[in-house]
């Protein structure tokens, strides 16, 4: 375990902010310091139990349902060291669902008895399922990680502030998990994440801290999930997102960096295209679809105020 790192520490003297648990936001729209004030616990934990206090009764809608979870502390970023705390709510809509074996990243507040509290519409997030393998929303709670790490100042381990290095994790049966090269503190190279199993899971390039070239995301069988291409700026150029788990049809967007437009191609599965789509800012711009042998069957262009012109409406091109 890690302990709170001197930066973090001063900031317990720090008051408090109220939490606010009335809508499922979740997830803030970016994390600063009073994200970290608010929360008199922040940890990255591995739950070992848990224990029903209060319901749930069978009467819907009802949200009181309470447990007390007990878990080890991985990494303590914010507050005292303990070892449980008070779940609230885990059979709502917007409940956290935490079970155990699983790692998490609690951002918890106290009672007035001065419990802590993990509650839903909190950052409160899963970090890694029971399997060991990390579970990544959109890239939460990765980021989520990331920017506590960072904002702690903590240290990678494996990782130099001067020369190449490299930070190296694995699983419990001793497969690798993660590699990350570094040259003078920052991301530079190749990175790779592994399932369990062995098998490939995400690789990545970097460039000076910056992402660069192709990012691949496997499934765990081994397919394709999606790929990414970042250009030398580290700014995201194309995506391509196959089908399977998560999507009916293969689809791949380019984002052209300089006037905001984003084209998305959509692909049959005997390879003839599907629809192409412009837009700029979720503003549409031009559609097109075609039939199964990929010829135009119909365009539209759209204007000002989804204002929009046909050019083309046919269903009996050959």
């Amino acid at each position: 375990m890690r302990y709170l790192p001197f930066k973090c520490l001063l900031l317990l003297a720090l008051s408090i902010a109220s939490v606010s648990l009335s809508a499922c936001s979740c997830l803030p729209d970016a994390f600063n310091q009073a994200t970290f004030e608010k929360f008199a616990f922040i940890a990255h934990v591995k739950i070992t139990s848990s224990k029903e206090i209060n319901g749930p009764p069978t009467s819907p809608g009802y949200w009181e349902a309470e447990r007390i979870m007990h878990f080890e502390v991985i990494e303590l970023l914010r507050g005292e060291l303990t070892l449980e705390a008070i779940e609230l709510d885990h059979e709502s809509s917007c409940g956290t669902f935490i079970e155990p074996e699983e790692e998490w990243i609690f951002f918890a507040f106290q009672n007035k008895s001065g419990t802590l509290v993990i509650a839903p519409c909190t950052p409160t997030t899963v970090y890694r399922n029971a399997d060991e393998q990390r579970v990544d929303y959109y890239g939460r709670p990765t980021r989520t990680k990331a920017w506590l790490n960072d904002y702690c100042e903590v240290s990678i381990p494996g990782v130099t502030p001067s020369g190449p290095s490299a930070f190296t994790s694995y699983y419990s049966n001793g497969q690798l998990e993660e590699r990350i090269e570094y040259l003078d503190g920052n991301k530079n190279g190749k990175a790779v994440w592994y399932f369990k199993d062995g098998n490939l899971l995400d690789e990545r390039y970097y460039s000076k801290g910056r992402r660069t070239g192709l990012r691949r995301h496997y499934f765990k069988a081994g397919e394709l999930d999606f790929e990414q291409e970042f250009n030398w700026r580290g700014e995201l150029v194309r995506e391509l997102n196959m089908k399977g788990k998560y999507q009916e049809y293969s689809c791949e967007t380019l984002f052209n960096v300089d006037s905001g437009v984003d084209t998305e191609i959509c692909y049959r599965e005997n390879g003839k295209p599907l629809h192409l789509r412009k837009e700029i800012d979720y503003h549409p711009i031009e559609r097109k679809d075609f039939n199964e042998k990929g010829n135009l069957i119909h365009h539209i262009v759209y204007g000002e105020n989804w204002e929009h012109k046909i050019l083309l409406d046919s269903t009996k091109i050959n």
